[in-house]
């Protein structure tokens, strides 16, 4: 019984591990070519798996890129702005803005299946508007440190800006292959000026900022992944 169980747990790691791997390549192969030029095979040999194997995981490429776009999604959740107090509320979301463009611009696997015209919209929508993530993340920041009106749904609301910066970005990847400076105003300008329906220019601030548990996670990554893409975005 007992070897059993072991033998059950070690199967289950083993798979675990294959899965990443298999997650791991395609998202470097995503580095390295457009979608349409990767095939499940391809990705099998960068994992050093069995094809075979790897339709056990994914039975086609699709379901694979659908859960890498998840992960990526994840990782872009953790970022915010710096806990830092803006006067403005329209420099607190232009901030968050400018950190998702800078990991845009710094990860090709996240331009091509968030924002690129080849990935499906099963896949965007898998990777974001199941569970409105980034409406969250920065309603949550925006509750931090402004005195925030009532509305009726902040987090779609907020969710809805930030489909607006995306509509920006999507077209600059499509024009340029990455986020440019100017598109960068853009979706900025459309962001707030959304918001600015349902906030006033000037939001009442928080004496102690109520920096949520959420909002908190995400601080230490601002930095990073701002000084990864400010020479890109400054010589778009």
């Amino acid at each position: 019984m007992v070897e059993t169980r072991n033998n059950k747990r070690y199967t289950q790691a083993r798979g675990r591990a294959r899965r990443e791997a298999l997650l791991t390549a395609a998202r470097a192969l995503l580095e390295e070519r457009a979608m349409h030029e990767i095939t499940l095979p391809m990705i099998a040999e960068r994992a050093a798996i069995p094809t075979s194997s790897t339709y056990h995981f994914f039975p086609d490429i699709r379901v694979l890129y659908k859960e890498l776009a998840r992960n990526i999604a994840d990782e872009m959740s953790l970022m915010a702005p710096e806990a830092i107090a803006y006067e403005r509320w329209q420099d607190c979301v232009s901030t968050f803005l400018r950190a998702s463009a800078a990991y845009f611009n710094s990860d090709a696997a996240a331009r091509q299946l968030l924002l690129g015209p080849q990935s499906a919209s099963d896949i965007k929508r898998a990777a974001c508007h199941d569970d409105l993530r980034f409406g969250a993340v920065l309603s949550s920041v925006l509750e931090s440190f402004y005195h925030l009106p009532q509305m009726k749904d902040p987090v779609l609301t907020c969710f809805y800006a930030v489909q607006i910066a995306d509509t920006f970005f999507s077209l600059s990847v499509l024009e340029d292959g990455i986020i440019t400076k100017q598109m960068l105003d853009q979706a900025i300008i459309g962001s707030t000026s959304y918001l600015a329906n349902y906030l006033p220019p000037l939001l009442e601030m928080r004496h102690s900022p109520t920096i949520t548990s959420e909002a908190r996670k995400t601080v230490s990554l601002i930095a990073s992944s701002r000084s990864r893409a400010d020479s890109t975005i400054a010589v778009a």
